[in-house]
């Protein structure tokens, strides 16, 4: 049996569902766009408003890219790319159990660069997410 760890909390989960959890000595680690503002100003000599209108520029942009159907390259980092998915006849809604049909949609895949790849290879060793067998 699986645990996954959520806003502290850990609970049963089911093998084999692709979900990855998070130790409960490990602390989950995030950051959000405003850390990330609050990091490119502490380091450059830019004023915060002049930062924080970059970084939603930057992402408007990834954003609009992908709706017109484009794939975005970030050398070093990664690609973010579109991928069409089959839709189906017999799903249902989590939420309510119901019986839906899902059409084909497309949806948004991130994959890492060799770089990034790199750096992160031994996160799980370093204090990084892993996966929890219990």
């Amino acid at each position: 049996m699986q645990f996954i760890r959520m806003s502290g909390f850990t609970i049963p989960h089911p093998e084999n569902c692709g979900c990855v959890s998070v130790p409960d000595n490990m602390p989950v680690k995030k950051k959000t766009k405003t850390d990330l503002v609050d990091c490119v100003y502490e380091k450059t000599s830019c004023k915060l408003n002049t930062v924080r209108s970059i970084i939603e520029s930057f992402i408007d942009e990834l954003r609009s890219s992908l709706e017109n159907g484009y794939t975005i390259e970030l050398r070093g980092f990664g690609t973010f790319e579109l991928r069409e998915r089959k839709g189906r006849e017999c799903a249902r809604n989590p939420k309510t159990g119901e019986k839906v049909s899902v059409e084909n949609h497309s949806v948004i895949v991130f994959r890492a660069g060799r770089d990034l790849k790199k750096a992160v290879w031994d996160l799980s060793k370093n204090g990084g997410p892993g996966i929890v067998d219990g």
